[in-house]
């Protein structure tokens, strides 16, 4: 949520984001007060469920068929290792962790250390 008194969120530009929250078409954003703003522009998905493997479990790795996948971009300086030690591909997905293709094993997300 930008935060008009201080300025520190005002005139950003939002991009490559997903924002769901828990209802098909809705995003979990909310900026008042600011003329900055969330759309669709910018690779930004907004209201789209993000698939992943199993919330109750802290699991966010991606699903088939997520809308995250293949959405990412190396503009930033995206990581060479997602936060579960993958190699990412060239195509980059959105989130910690790439989307896993085929049969490949993955470590427990809930098993890495925070700030690796």
């Amino acid at each position: 949520m930008d935060n008009p008194t201080d300025s520190s969120n005002i005139g950003n530009v939002w991009k490559n984001n997903l924002s769901f929250n828990g209802t098909s078409g809705q995003a979990s954003t909310m900026i008042s007060g600011s003329p900055s703003e969330i759309s669709a522009a910018n690779n930004n998905i907004l209201g789209s469920d993000p698939l992943f493997t199993d919330l109750s479990s802290r699991d966010y790795t991606l699903r088939a068929g997520s809308p995250a996948i293949g959405k990412g971009t190396h503009a930033h300086g995206a990581p060479v290792d997602d936060l579960a030690g993958q190699k990412r591909s060239s195509t980059l997905d959105l989130g910690a962790y790439a989307f896993t293709r085929g049969n490949a094993p993955l470590r427990s997300p809930r098993d890495q250390p925070i700030g690796r």
